[in-house]
């Protein structure tokens, strides 16, 4: 499940909230599958975000993952 997706003209981002430290390259398939689905209708790459309660900015692939204190 993708928790959020925010979209205005020019882009977009595809946000999954993920409740463990430890990471599960499984859960980042919705969002790579949203990510395909999206460039595909929309000619657009979207932003795909995960916040984790990590401690520093991570990337997978096409996803970054941000610490939850980043946010707030």
């Amino acid at each position: 499940m993708i928790d959020l997706v925010l979209e205005d003209q020019n882009q977009c981002a595809a946000i999954k909230i993920l409740p463990r430290e430890r990471i599960d390259l499984r859960d980042f398939e919705i969002l790579k599958a949203f990510g395909v689905k999206y460039q595909n209708a929309t000619g657009q790459a979207p932003r795909l975000i995960a916040i984790a309660p990590t401690e520093q900015i991570e990337t997978h692939g096409q996803v970054t993952v941000y610490p939850w204190e980043s946010v707030v």
